[in-house]
């Protein structure tokens, strides 16, 4: 699943590679999931994705703490409580354009399959950039991460 933080160009890519794989592999943009509705808070389409489905989410939400709560629990916080495992491209990456993005997941996607399959549903990742390279890294939840918010 690509949220509607990654790019429908970029998610279209990725989505035809991914039926290349025998066998093919599916992949939504969460918008066309929706069908077609936008502006769905994180929390109302989380509990949407069946864990049992084994969802992978890639999207290049920062992750970063909202001043705003009226805009709901923030996707990192959400996809945990839901068992949907998170891939976040972080740092300078969230705003890439949408070809580094697309490179950026290529890049690591063996480790993506890998990783997520031998990790839990709804462990979180990191994609970061590192000296030349892209690596995945799990991404632990920090003490206190969600405080404030009613999980």
């Amino acid at each position: 699943m690509f949220d509607e933080c990654f790019t429908r160009d970029g998610a279209a890519v990725l989505g035809q590679m991914l039926s290349l794989f025998d066998p093919p592999i599916a992949s939504q943009y969460l918008i066309d999931f929706l069908g077609g509705k936008t502006g769905v808070h994180d929390e109302d389409w989380g509990p949407l994705l069946n864990p049992k489905d084994d969802w992978i989410v890639i999207t290049r939400d920062l992750g970063h703490a909202r001043k705003n709560k009226a805009k709901g629990i923030p996707l990192p916080l959400v996809l945990p409580r839901c068992k949907v495992t998170g891939v976040f491209l972080s740092g300078g990456l969230g705003h890439a354009s949408r070809f580094e993005m697309v490179r950026a997941v290529t890049c690591v996607l063996p480790d993506i399959f890998a990783e997520c399959s031998r990790e839990p549903r709804g462990t979180r990742f990191r994609i970061r950039h590192d000296h030349g390279n892209f690596a995945l890294n799990q991404w632990p939840t920090k003490k206190g991460e969600s405080d404030g918010f009613a999980l």
